[in-house]
């Protein structure tokens, strides 16, 4: 049972994208909603996509970077906390915390992408 559940989450975190195809279609039968389901899928997703890029990055480079990690998470919270700031005057910590998660969406979503492929081919040219 040990060695099902590794395997599935190991290709949830290889495979980010088959995570999100999962999770919407799930959600979207659990909720009836295709917005709510398709928000909802994105936000978990991030999750494995933050994850997903600290490990191809150890593999990779043979070593925790999970402190750039950090400060790229604190850098897009900082910026989308002054953009809002400078656009209303007025922070809305909810639409922050929003703008945040779906910007780290899409920076890890093609970080991942680029690590994947940089990985494919580091390793092709060491045969």
């Amino acid at each position: 049972m040990g060695s099902i559940f590794s395997a599935i989450l190991a290709t949830l975190i290889t495979l980010p994208l088959v995570a999100f195809i999962l999770f919407y279609a799930v959600l979207r039968k659990v909720l009836g909603s295709n917005r709510r389901a398709f928000h909802l899928s994105i936000d978990i997703t991030t999750v494995i996509l933050i994850f997903s890029v600290y490990c191809l990055s150890a593999v990779i480079w043979e070593g925790s970077h999970l402190w750039l990690i950090l400060l790229i998470l604190l850098t897009i919270a900082a910026l989308t906390t002054l953009l809002q700031w400078k656009k209303t005057k007025d922070v809305q910590f909810k639409r922050v915390l929003k703008g945040f998660w779906r910007v780290s969406f899409l920076l890890f979503f093609i970080v991942h992408l680029a690590l994947f492929i940089y990985g494919i081919f580091s390793r092709l040219q060491n045969i």
